[in-house]
């Protein structure tokens, strides 16, 4: 499942760098490629919802804040958020 809004880029690099985050460090943390993030960050790529959930839980939010203003390609995404508020994702 992807997002399909390009501001979502642009909320992950201000909530890392508002966390005084390089690229480099949220990738390890989220365990994703630093040149993935940064493509991510300016829109080249679209990530998917496992990669926000990794993302979010590495900038210590809750996935349904990050999502709440984000259009997504299916009502799936509801139910998940549904989930979501009984089991919050957890940094490991």
């Amino acid at each position: 499942m992807l997002l399909t809004n390009p501001n979502i880029g642009r909320l992950i690099a201000h909530h890392r760098k508002k966390r005084q985050l390089t690229q480099l460090q949220l990738a390890a943390i989220a365990r994703i490629p630093s040149r993935y993030l940064s493509d991510i960050e300016t829109g080249r790529k679209v990530p998917q919802i496992n990669t926000i959930a990794r993302l979010a839980a590495g900038l210590g939010g809750r996935l349904k804040s990050w999502l709440k203003n984000v259009k997504v390609l299916t009502i799936v995404v509801g139910a998940f958020l549904f989930l979501l508020d009984r089991f919050p994702v957890v940094s490991r």
